[in-house]
């Protein structure tokens, strides 16, 4: 498939995504998600059916098993074809040594070699390219304890060309990401953004090129201003784990601040990233030395489910659907009843640990909006159990698997000089059907929960706007005009 018709794809199945979350936004082997209790490391809940006491038990199998904790991340990412005999570092890889190491055999020798551009808070990019409308995307890779295995599942993979071809993979690990550049980045004194985008996607497809019949897009939206220097985020996993989002981010931002000498930078996070970026924020990663550096003096929330959602289990004929078309969603069934036999769903379910951050995304809203009760199993769907065509583990199961990450990000602090916006979609047209139609929301996520700034307001930040655009849908946030002059205008608002 060539580039635009894989574009042409992608864009469809965003439409069809939990989250962003597109909507709106794993682990090795998809046992392990994060479950955050004190110092405990996240990776003691694990999946039912597939996990175990032992934490070793989800190690590879090719990992010693005295190897260092700090260096189980690194370890996971060495290359299958790798000879069983390769030695693995006693002590932890240097920068210079861990970048060449994965870089894949069929980039030219050089690749990693961009001179002029780095300094001593810069690492050296793995790989560079570039495509209208970017000076330059880089791949970069950091090692962090903090950071979780991930795994990937059917439709969760790495298949946009452009994407696939600058990670070198199609199953990047967690510790890798895209570094894009905007033309313009390096010249004049403009305010510095950076774009986090949501669940499903990339930098590229979510803010360069969001709609195939038009040519509108965020980054040409702020580079019209003339006032913005703009940077954006590519996460390896596009549904994965929002601590280790929040992890990548800290380092991307710091990247773009020693290039650029800017002392702090405004954050745009869309959907799902959206809670990738209220986590570092909040900190929530400080145990494994990534507190938040003060270095984002406004944040803007565009469509970003920042009070949860609960599309995967309020929807059963969506989840029939994805089930029954293999698309790029999560299940909330792990068996359906497939031809009077019952099928296993586990490893394409929002339990099976290709979703993890989606299912960190969950909070039950039934006590708001009344569940539909004409769509097929809804009650088991929502509250688990067996149905007459599936069986779920239920919505309150799968929040306590995800760590009950919406309720601990709200109950964490913010901090007080951030400057906070909201942007909400009104219309809950997608595709031409209407979507999420129990409450008003863009189709995906909530009005109430895009809009939900209370825990920063709690802590005092300075509110600098909270607004829907009633016509945009969840993905039309990204390029509509009423919602990127909103963002501009947000971003240049006196605090």
């Amino acid at each position: 498939m060539d580039h635009s018709m894989r574009r042409a794809a992608r864009t469809l199945a965003g439409f069809l995504l939990v989250l962003p979350l597109a909507f709106p936004a794993g682990c090795d082997s998809g046992k392990v998600v994060r479950a955050d209790a004190g110092d405990v490391h996240p990776m003691d809940l694990r999946f039912p059916e597939t996990g175990g006491d032992d934490a070793a038990a989800d190690v590879p199998s090719d990992v010693p098993a005295n190897l260092p904790d700090e260096l189980e991340d690194v370890a996971a990412d060495v290359p299958a074809d790798l000879p069983s005999d390769a030695p693995v570092d006693a002590e932890p890889p240097d920068a210079e040594t861990d970048a060449q190491a994965d870089v894949p055999p069929d980039l030219p020798p050089d690749a990693v070699d961009v001179p002029g551009d780095t300094g001593p808070d810069v690492p050296a990019p793995e790989h560079v390219s570039a495509w209208d409308p970017w000076d330059r995307v880089e791949r970069f890779r950091i090692g962090n304890p903090g950071l979780v295995p991930e795994t990937y599942a059917e439709g969760t993979t790495r298949t946009d060309t452009r994407i696939f071809e600058a990670f070198g993979t199609d199953t990047p690990g967690p510790g890798l990401f895209l570094l894009h550049s905007a033309k313009g980045w390096d010249a004049g004194g403009g305010t510095v953004v950076v774009l986090v985008h949501g669940a499903g996607t990339d930098a590229d497809q979510a803010f360069a090129a969001p709609d195939t019949l038009t040519d509108r897009s965020l980054v040409k939206a702020l580079a019209a201003e003339g006032t913005y220097r703009v940077f954006a985020v590519t996460f390896a996993h596009p549904f994965g784990d929002n601590d280790n989002h929040a992890i990548v981010l800290a380092s991307a931002l710091g990247i773009v601040r020693a290039r650029t000498g800017a002392a702090q930078v405004a954050v745009v996070a869309h959907s799902k990233g959206g809670l990738a970026a209220a986590a570092y924020l909040k900190g929530r990663e400080a145990k494994w030395g990534v507190p938040f550096a003060g270095d984002v003096e406004r944040a803007v929330f565009l469509g970003a489910p920042l009070g949860g959602m609960d599309w995967s289990f309020r929807h059963p004929n969506a989840t029939w659907t994805s089930v029954t078309w293999s698309l790029p969603m999560p299940s909330a069934w792990d068996k359906v009843l497939e031809y009077g036999q019952w099928k296993d769903l586990t490893d394409v379910s929002i339990y099976g640990g290709a979703y993890a951050g989606l299912l960190q995304a969950l909070w039950p809203w039934d006590q708001t909006f009344a569940l539909s009760m004409v769509e097929q199993d809804w009650y088991t769907t929502y509250y688990g159990g067996d149905g007459f065509v599936s069986h779920s583990r239920g919505i309150h199961a799968a929040i306590t698997l995800g760590g009950g990450f919406v309720q601990a990000l709200k109950d964490l602090p913010a901090p007080a000089d951030v400057a906070v916006a909201a942007v909400a979609g009104g219309s809950a047209l997608v595709n031409g059907v209407v979507w999420e139609a129990t409450g008003p929301s863009d189709g995906m996520v909530f009005e109430d929960s895009a809009r939900d700034l209370s825990s920063f307001q709690a802590a005092g930040c300075p509110v600098l706007g909270v607004t829907t655009i009633d016509l945009a849908n969840h993905w039309e946030l990204l390029y509509d005009d009423d919602a990127t002059t909103a963002v501009s205008s947000m971003l240049a608002a006196a605090r």
